[in-house]
């Protein structure tokens, strides 16, 4: 007894060895992790290096250059971007997206590591950052102080109390707080009466450090005990800097000669939330952790949270990405739940038998369980590219089930010795010309391999899945619950009208027809000129832009424009855009953390870009986006970008957006009298010193502040640091006394470029591996050429084999007919639904070809006539489980129903096109087999 008979004695034992599969599918869902996209490393490499101090353009000799060359040389490089900022230098690396993100990580810091000795001293060693798809927040989170805002009080109970409250949840990652600004004591000095004390800033500073000590000094012992010895003191308080001697041996007071308080160091980020001063909060979720679990947990604490800060801010939900995911989820298992009634429906409506619709329907959740502990295996999360597959591979899994029991319910036997034997060839055949059409994707270079890799995979183990379910599983509840054929006359009236009419028609064709049949022959030709008139008229995109609810306008302000200038016309922005366009929330943010070096030399992060989000609860229309670009035309902005926001394909393929450059700034340059300099004994130093300490202060030492020492900062007051002129009346201390810096030097007004960009100056390629229509072309080209040789090695016929490709041609027609009238451009979406599609609907070709290798025309005509009902049953339940993706997917705007309208599309036109042409061409071109 052959094993696929195993089931006619033992069908309890196959029934219970499923049931021991589906427990592990079962367990399986639940450890899979559910994300928006699969994990997928961007091939953008950064290398970031630190200079302090140094303007941009020496930044880019003595730093950005060096490394350019240096980093010019690794393999697989694309494209190279260096940004030299104040400070800072940034260099992008671009590489194939088929390139080992690892390898060339290991050999950009085998290349940084090689030029570090030769960089300047002072340069810190180069932090080379990779990119994940996923590495994005999880959830943004919106702390709203109260009125007034006292950004001091904010500091400590923000960055340690809520940031270690988070950081406890262990799916929680990173912590980004965006708007905050670190405390610090101002020490504004009067200098007029500093001056009079004969002190010059920097004295005064050496002198208040005297007083600020807080260290270890040590340990004690007895030789039984042990203790540290901590020198402290006590100072902790501005009042307390202010109480302390100006000089020594005087009863003047540092109160008396300058203003000791609370201040905030110069802020670095921007934070608006409906138009008010606020503090965002990026959460990112921990290696291992799932989106869900990450933002359940958040959403669990923080009501506790905010009882807990109430007196301070209140927390608030701006953006949750498990919203997003979510609404997909639900979407797409409604879409699931919608295409299993209806495959149900249709099977019940075909064969006229609750038994054999229940057994049939029952392979979809069997498949779609068991498929959950190889996604397991695999490491493929249920995100929405898996997701997609299993709603595509509905229709899939059910085929060969319906083309097993057609073949179980019509036999003469029912439990016969041969029954399934006698079809398996025909399932194993259809199964490997379908995973091998699904798989050359995976080995297209580039980014589509990488992101549709689940959707692949996913739908390959569907077909392999639903061969096994339909060459044991269904045979057994087949032989334990149903002992009899159909009976006679099941077939629904529609389907015997359509049979019996294709019947006379094929007859005709085959016997009456004395015309070479140039009607089929013209009709094959027709359906041949369609492909290229639709091609011609169908827009072609690579990925299609989703409809986006949220509208982003970036905004760049004049370089010579205060932080307080800043934000003042960002809250007027802000309120405006509430006023006239109505969005839900609108939140603005710029700027970066001082101490993230990676956020710093980001080139759009600088407190003179703003970013401002409008949220709207159905996708903007694009009118929107030109009405905001007339406004901020007319409000005398000229850099600007409006926009929708970017969604996680366009995120993938890297920056389309273009890079808003910062605007020039201001810079007012001291140019001393080399004469006047040379006669007072002075050197470039010394005006250094002087001019640093009045305009940016000298810091005297730190003071605890709750969890953290803050610096005391000792500057001069506004007075001095409001206008040019205020500076030529500094005095700098010479050996003869004090002279005012107006009557040594001269202040010049320049505008100089805030960052300077260099653009592939190194050996690099400059080549983009983003595929296009040719690369499409030769995949496909591909893909015909491999189908062709597999149907030829399972045929055993050339003839046969070209037959069934021949008919591929008309399945292609209706795909691009329906991706036409449904409003769908030729993108990836349904490159990929054409391969799925014409995987599927070879299947038809070969199930009427089937046991005909060595038959006549008559022969092949009656294979087609006997397989019209699972033909047909195998079509209609693949399009009733398609039909709801494609509402869906239209009623949502969503570009991925493109692939269910062309798997729909195919199967519609095509299917009938097959039932006619493959038994005529083997009449035509088959010669030495007719009757």
């Amino acid at each position: 007894m052959s094993i696929l008979e195993y089931y006619r004695e033992h069908p309890v034992k196959i029934l219970m060895a499923f049931a021991g599969c589906l427990l592990f599918g079962g367990t399986a869902f639940f450890h899979l992790p559910v994300e928006e996209l699969p994990e997928m490393p961007i091939p953008v490499i950064r290398v970031v290096a630190d200079f302090p101090g140094y303007p941009p353009e020496e930044m880019q000799q003595i730093v950005t250059i060096p490394l350019e060359n240096a980093l010019s040389g690794v393999k697989g490089l694309r494209r190279m971007e260096a940004l030299s900022k104040n400070g800072t230098s940034s260099i992008t690396l671009h590489f194939q997206w088929d390139c080992s993100l690892s390898m060339a990580a290991m050999e950009v810091r085998e290349a940084v590591d090689g030029i570090y000795p030769f960089l300047p001293d002072g340069v810190k060693k180069p932090v080379v950052f990779t990119d994940n798809l996923s590495d994005k927040p999880v959830m943004t989170l919106v702390c709203i102080p109260e009125r007034p805002v006292q950004w001091e009080k904010l500091y400590i109970p923000l960055k340690y109390e809520l940031t270690s409250r988070l950081k406890s949840e262990k799916t929680v990652g990173l912590i980004r707080i965006l708007g905050i600004r670190k405390p610090e004591v101002h020490v504004d000095v009067d200098l007029k009466r500093l001056y009079g004390l004969g002190q010059s800033i920097e004295a005064l500073a050496s002198f208040i450090g005297q007083f600020l000590i807080d260290q270890p000094a040590g340990r004690i012992s007895n030789g039984k005990t042990e203790r540290l010895l901590h020198l402290s003191s006590g100072i902790s308080q501005p009042e307390q800097i202010g109480s302390l001697p100006a000089e020594p041996d005087s009863s003047l007071k540092i109160k008396d000669i300058a203003a000791v308080s609370y201040g905030i160091d110069d802020p670095t980020s921007l934070f608006l939330y409906q138009g008010m001063p606020a503090l965002g909060i990026d959460v990112y979720k921990s290696s291992g952790s799932g989106t869900l679990q990450t933002t359940a947990a958040i959403q669990k604490i923080l009501p506790g949270l905010n009882r807990e800060f109430e007196s301070l801010f209140k927390i608030t939900v701006l953006d949750d990405a498990s919203v997003r995911i979510r609404s997909s989820l639900r979407s797409l298992i409604f879409s699931l739940i919608l295409g299993l009634t209806s495959a149900c429906l249709v099977l019940f409506l075909i064969y006229r038998n609750i038994p054999i619709a229940i057994i049939t329907a029952l392979s979809i959740p069997t498949g779609m369980i068991l498929l959950f502990f190889p996604l397991s295996l695999c490491g493929i999360s249920l995100n929405l590219v898996s997701l997609l597959g299993m709603v595509i591979g509905i229709g899939l899994i059910v085929d060969n089930s319906i083309i097993v029991l057609e073949q179980l319910s019509v036999s003469a036997k029912a439990a016969g010795n041969d029954s399934v034997s006698k079809i398996c060839p025909a399932v194993v055949s259809s199964t490997v010309t379908t995973v091998l059409v699904f798989l050359p994707p995976l080995f297209f270079p580039g980014l589509i391999s990488l992101l549709f890799h689940d959707l692949i995979l996913t739908l390959s183990m569907l077909v392999i899945i639903s061969a096994l379910t339909a060459l044991f599983w269904t045979p057994a509840l087949f032989s334990k619950f149903m002992h009899r054929p159909l009976p006679a006359g099941s077939e629904p009236a529609f389907l015997k009208i359509l049979r019996r009419f294709y019947l006379r028609w094929m007859l005709y064709l085959f016997y009456f027809k004395k015309s070479n049949h140039p009607g089929g022959i013209g009709l094959f030709i027709l359906c041949l000129l369609v492909i290229p008139a639709v091609l011609k008229i169908l827009p072609l995109e690579l990925f299609p832009q989703n409809p986006e609810h949220r509208v982003i306008c970036t905004v760049v302000f004049p370089g010579d424009w205060s932080f307080k200038r800043i934000e003042e016309e960002s809250i007027k922005l802000s309120r405006l855009f509430l006023e006239h366009w109505n969005p839900q929330n609108v939140y603005s943010s710029g700027g970066y953390d001082r101490d993230s070096l990676r956020e710093k030399t980001e080139p759009e992060n600088s407190p003179h870009i703003i970013r401002f989000e409008l949220f709207y609860q159905n996708p903007a229309a694009p009118e929107l986006l030109e009405e905001l670009r007339v406004f901020l035309n007319e409000r005398g902005f000229e850099n600007f970008r409006v926009s929708l926001a970017q969604n996680s394909l366009s995120a993938a393929l890297g920056d389309t957006e273009k890079v808003l450059s910062l605007p020039e700034k201001p810079v007012l340059r001291f140019v001393p009298d080399q004469y006047e300099m040379n006669a007072s004994g002075l050197t470039a130093s010394d005006f250094q010193q002087t001019i640093g300490a009045a305009v940016r202060g000298i810091s005297a030492g730190d003071v605890s502040y709750g969890r953290e020492k803050i610096p005391v900062r000792v500057r001069a007051d506004d007075s001095y640091r409001k206008r040019e002129g205020d500076l030529e009346e500094i005095l700098i201390q010479t050996g003869n006394g004090f002279i005012p810096l107006g009557e040594i030097a001269d202040f010049t007004k320049t505008w100089e470029a805030a960052s300077l960009v260099r653009v592939n100056r190194g050996a690099v390629s400059g080549s983009s591996d983003e595929p296009g229509s040719i690369e499409f072309l030769k995949l496909y080209l591909f893909v015909l050429v491999l189908m062709f040789l597999i149907l030829g090695i399972q045929s055993g016929s050339a003839g046969s084999a070209g037959i069934l490709m021949a008919c591929l041609p008309l399945s292609l027609t209706g795909s691009l007919v329906f991706l036409f009238f449904f409003g769908y451009s030729l993108n990836v979406y349904g490159f990929i639904g054409i391969l799925i599609m014409q995987g599927t609907v070879v299947n038809s070709g070969i199930l009427i070809l089937d046991n005909c290798r060595n038959g006549e025309s008559s022969k092949v005509l009656l294979q087609s006539v006997q397989r019209f009902r699972s033909v047909w049953a195998t079509v209609l339940t693949t399009l009733a489980a398609l039909i709801p993706v494609l509402i869906s997917s239209l009623a949502s705007g969503l570009p991925s129903g493109a692939m269910a309208a062309a798997v729909m599309g195919g199967m519609i036109i095509g299917t009938p096109l097959i039932l006619v042409f493959i038994p005529l061409l083997h009449h035509l071109f088959l010669p030495g087999r007719r009757n």
